[in-house]
């Protein structure tokens, strides 16, 4: 049985998982993301392959006594993929998970990790590209060239000059890297960026760093206005359920043991559930909506 709770007018419900599902001959539940529904559907109709966002599948594994043992097949996309997530799903279940790569403009999946590869190359990397899809990176951006690649936007040529090149290839906004076998890593999304004085930071690495905090279920990270830098750096936090709250001091510690000191947030918050759109993807902007309210004893003054 394959699970579809991502939303129909998506991409990665009715491409990804929908016509999956078809391609592969397997009956289909067809539900929209609720955590504790989902976890007591996987469980009672024996879900054996399922495709959720990474925050999707942190929701899952923090419910109360969740069985998610039937799972033959876990796919995660959408957002950054901490290697902690892999690992937590791996343990959760009685196959393996891989990451994969995609968008609306390239119909879906671009390049998939397979549950054959080793724990590190799943846990690190969206694998290779599908057949006949090709992948560059120019200036540190991903761009795809490909039979999946759109025509354009419908009635807006300016965007679709703007994403699609004279060659062939579409730009992605997401930064990331090939390595020397040609999968794929994500490191960061352009429009993301957050420009520190003459910094470029890219929340996907903070945000990597800090969901291996023993505490730390997920995390996001964005940009606030900051009259000195431009912008400073800003966390999000959602905790494991029981785990104690971690003090700025700790989470700062936790943060330069790998990171620049730049990259170290300033402002911190613990939130219950991180804004999401119905397709799992973290809605940023709300975040920063909501700081802009808040009281300035939020900052750590960590410069």
């Amino acid at each position: 049985m394959w699970l579809n709770a991502m939303p129909m007018f998506h991409v990665a419900g009715s491409v990804i998982n929908a016509l999956g599902a078809l391609a592969a001959g397997a009956a289909q539940l067809i539900c929209p993301f609720d955590a504790p529904v989902t976890a007591k559907l996987i469980r009672e109709q024996n879900i054996s392959v399922a495709c959720l966002g990474g925050t999707m599948w942190t929701m899952l594994l923090d419910q109360p006594g969740v069985e998610l043992g039937s799972i033959r097949v876990a796919v995660a996309g959408g957002q950054s993929i901490s290697p902690d997530l892999v690992r937590r799903v791996d343990a959760a279940i009685s196959g393996r998970m891989s990451i994969l790569f995609g968008m609306t403009e390239l119909c879906g999946t671009v390049a998939a990790g397979s549950i054959d590869d080793d724990e590190e190359t799943r846990a690190e990397t969206c694998g290779l590209p599908l057949p006949g899809v090709e992948i560059r990176i120019v200036q540190g951006e991903i761009q795809v060239r490909g039979w999946l690649t759109m025509t354009g936007y419908y009635e807006d040529p300016a965007s679709t000059t703007a994403t699609l090149l004279e060659s062939g290839w579409l730009r992605t906004g997401d930064i990331g890297c090939l390595d020397d076998q040609g999968r794929l890593r994500i490191t960061g999304r352009a429009k993301e960026m957050i420009i520190r004085g003459a910094e470029n930071i890219y929340p996907a690495e903070i945000e990597i760093r800090l969901r291996a905090h023993p505490s730390v279920a997920d995390a996001a990270v964005f940009g606030l206005p900051d009259p000195v830098y431009g912008e400073s750096v800003a966390a999000a936090l959602v905790l494991h359920k029981d785990a104690g709250v971690p003090s700025h001091a700790e989470l700062q510690a936790w943060c330069r043991a790998k990171l620049a000191p730049f990259k170290t947030p300033k402002t911190w918050r613990f939130v219950d559930a991180l804004p999401m759109t119905p397709s799992g993807k973290i809605q940023k902007f709300r975040l920063r909506e909501s700081c802009a309210d808040e009281d300035t004893s939020l900052q750590t003054g960590c410069e």
